[in-house]
């Protein structure tokens, strides 16, 4: 369905175009403002304290709202993240965060901050700024139903105002990320076709899928770190939402690849595992993602666990001699995938194995890190979130470099933070 397939409050007509994007006249029609007032700042300022320890509750209404009226938007999330609450968290937390930072947004708005990583991972699922107008009407509408008689209208003036900067912002940052992926060499725009050529056992619960366009025989440029979008449908309703899966194919390839892990009750990774075979035919967006190399000139230490070890193949790859040590944590050597990248590098390795040594302790890990290599490199964490902020927490207690992560769930709503 499209988004926008019914009249919103700032389109006189039907605002997505066959592609799914707004034009530029249509943008300016929706009234976004480029800058906020000082008295919306103000405002956003004054009712912050307020609205933060609502903003779950308004979050949770929002998208029993929104979910409601346009049951099709399910297809855009994964439905364990509300279950888990995961969804309604990270939204509440982009909020408030967002009301906090209103007169000094810059920490936000760095590249591979928070709403870069946000941005990135909108791409891969395809929104358009026609969903901005939905989340805006439905957001307002909201904030009203839960703070009730507290919103008066300055208060509700001064959100609005906030709430569609904020959609121009996101609008004009993901645009500029939906140009350069389709500028690149075998880049495209929106989700497209790609037939399945080969399909590996790479260990028990791992599987490998090579991806190839019909119609494309050239290489694939993107940055090492990036995550491609996979969207199939394995109930035939169109509602699942579509997985991120980092590129386990190396920039210049003539081929894309991704290396997915059979979760317990997943459905996409099961689908994938059970169902697709060399000749399926599934969607991909393009390689998006922030955990990409951040300062070229740095040495680096690569930290991984279980499926997380995927982004350290490209980046491994990419800084070469200046990875000082590669760690992986994981249950045995038969379950660690894609353990033979790494085998010319046995000088460089740190792997420890839960079934020969039991679980590691970060603090411990993290020590034996430093005894190796020292604390002055970029510390780059891949892995299960409670894990990740576990060997974050000890190696910042160590006065490490910089340490960067990447999560595949809601941002903000990350325990890593």
């Amino acid at each position: 369905m499209d988004i926008c397939s019914t009249k919103c409050p700032f389109c006189k007509t039907s605002c997505a175009d066959k592609s799914g994007l707004v034009s530029r006249d249509i943008l300016e029609e929706m009234g976004l403002p480029k800058e906020m007032s000082e008295k919306t700042i103000a405002t956003i300022k004054a009712t912050a304290p307020v609205v933060a320890p609502k903003a779950l509750e308004i979050t949770q209404a929002f998208y029993s709202k929104v979910l409601g009226k346009m049951p099709a938007l399910l297809g855009l999330f994964n439905k364990s993240n509300f279950s888990s609450n995961k969804q309604p968290r990270a939204l509440a937390e982009a909020v408030v965060a967002y009301a906090s930072n209103i007169d000094s947004l810059g920490p936000l708005l760095v590249p591979h901050g928070p709403v870069d990583m946000i941005a990135n991972k909108h791409c891969g699922l395809n929104i358009a700024p026609a969903h901005y107008v939905v989340v805006h009407e439905n957001l307002m509408e909201t904030i009203g139903e839960v703070l009730g008689a507290a919103v008066t209208p300055d208060i509700a003036a001064g959100w609005s105002e906030a709430v569609l900067f904020l959609a121009g912002v996101m609008i004009d940052w993901e645009e500029r990320l939906y140009s350069t992926a389709e500028r690149r060499p075998g880049g495209w725009r929106g989700p497209k076709k790609f037939t399945v050529t080969e399909v590996e056992t790479i260990t028990a619960n791992v599987k490998r899928f090579t991806f190839k366009d019909p119609n494309y025989d050239g290489a694939y440029h993107f940055t090492p770190g990036q995550f491609l979008t996979l969207k199939v449908d394995p109930d035939g309703t169109g509602t699942t939402a579509p997985r991120h899966y980092t590129v386990t194919s190396m920039p210049g390839d003539k081929f894309l690849q991704c290396s997915i892990k059979h979760l317990p009750k997943g459905v996409v990774s099961g689908y994938m595992h059970l169902k697709i075979t060399p000749g399926s035919v599934v969607e991909l967006s393009p390689p998006f993602g922030v955990f990409t190399p951040i300062d070229e000139d740095e040495t680096v230490v690569l930290i991984s666990a279980g499926i997380g070890v995927t982004p350290m193949m490209s980046l491994g790859t990419h800084f070469g001699s200046k990875v000082q040590l590669i760690v992986h944590v994981d249950k045995s050597p038969e379950s660690h995938p894609h353990v033979d990248h790494f085998q010319d590098w046995e000088d460089r390795q740190l792997f420890r194995y839960t079934s020969a040594n039991g679980q590691t302790d970060p603090k411990v890990l993290a020590a034996e890190i430093k005894k190796r290599v020292g604390v002055s490199h970029g510390f780059y964490l891949c892995g299960p979130p409670l894990w990740m902020a576990g060997m974050k927490e000890a190696l910042t207690s160590l006065n490490v470099g910089n340490v960067y992560f990447e999560a595949f769930m809601p941002q903000l709503g990350c325990p890593v933070h």
